[in-house]
């Protein structure tokens, strides 16, 4: 089985909110995966038998999607986070907040997306940018029709109706 590790997905829910049991026939499995904003555990990336499917969000819209949906900051104390986010009115101020900016970096590195103590550094970029030749796919969700298109050239199974929504 596949395991996805995503900066932006949600779980594959069909229009009347039932999640299927599998969302591709002989392909991706969704109980198989990680899902929302988790790190990419190290056993899993060093693990040969591990199929692991990344989706990429350019950085800037990643920012202005979170900020624009309940200013997101996975991994930050939440109870802090909402006391802190308070006096925040655009984007750039979001992004600017120590430990936002860089969500996919730390991910890939094994960190929580928003992390104060876990700052960007160029040993983690290393990190990160090596663990992605271990990824099994990678998806662009700027190109999310034909990330599905090749993801499916690739691995097999039928497409499900929820495969082309782009939740956000």
């Amino acid at each position: 089985p596949f395991s996805l590790i995503s900066q932006w997905a949600h779980p594959p829910w069909n229009r009347r909110g039932e999640r299927p049991r599998e969302a591709c026939e002989g392909g991706f499995d969704p109980r198989h995966s990680l899902l929302f904003h988790e790190p990419l555990p190290a056993e899993v990336i060093q693990d040969p038998s591990s199929r692991v499917v990344a989706l990429f969000r350019d950085p800037r819209h990643r920012l202005a999607s979170s900020f624009h949906y309940r200013k997101l900051a996975y991994g930050l104390n939440q109870t802090e986070w909402l006391e802190r986010q308070g006096g925040m009115r655009t984007a750039e101020e979001y992004a600017a907040f120590p430990g936002i900016a860089g969500c996919q970096t730390r991910m890939l590195a094994g960190y929580p997306c928003a992390s104060e103590r876990h700052p960007v550094t160029s040993a983690m970029l290393e990190l990160s940018l090596s663990r992605m030749q271990n990824l099994t796919f990678v998806g662009l969700t700027a190109h999310w029709g034909l990330t599905i298109r090749l993801f499916h050239a690739m691995f097999g199974g039928e497409c499900w109706e929820g495969s082309w929504t782009h939740l956000r």
